[in-house]
């Protein structure tokens, strides 16, 4: 009787084991998107026709740090909290929010790729090329293959 009870509770075990959902595990892996070189060089010249002191950062765009926050960085993982405003080249406004919170593996990849520069407290502009951004199609009031700056505070990691 016990040899049978063991029998059924393990096979249990098992099913309950094979059934479960594989498609909701995440491996929160960097983005490793590839800049196009005509995407490259016409970020480059923005950044020096408009005189704007930056850091390149060897993946594809620019970005200046204001206030680097905590020593803790979020992880591809991480929750985030932020304040951000993003904006075409030629000024306008196409979004702003404050105290968003996102997954960082789904925002696009410049963010993914920029964010763990900076902890909680930190403050930076980010220069991304169509390729670290929305691409060449259009999104919404954002027209394809538009260069994007944005401003970004990183309020708090609630998970990482």
């Amino acid at each position: 009787m016990k040899k049978a009870l063991y029998t059924i509770l393990t096979l249990s075990v098992l099913a309950a084991g094979a059934c479960k959902d594989k498609t909701t595990t995440t491996t929160c892996v960097e983005s490793t998107v590839t800049v196009p070189q005509r995407d490259a060089t016409a970020l480059a010249n923005y950044i020096t026709n408009n005189n704007i002191t930056a850091e390149f950062d060897s993946r594809g765009f620019y970005y200046t740090i204001h206030s680097s926050g905590d020593a803790k960085k979020p992880s591809q993982c991480a929750t985030i909290s932020i304040d951000y405003s993003g904006k075409l080249t030629n000024g306008t406004v196409f979004d702003s929010n404050t105290n968003k919170s996102f997954a960082l593996e789904n925002l696009i990849p410049g963010w993914r790729m920029a964010l763990p520069k900076i902890g909680a407290g930190g403050e930076l502009t980010l220069y991304l090329p169509p390729a670290l951004a929305y691409g060449d199609s259009d999104n919404g009031s954002i027209p394809g293959g538009s260069i994007l700056i944005f401003k970004i505070k990183l309020n708090v990691i609630t998970k990482d």
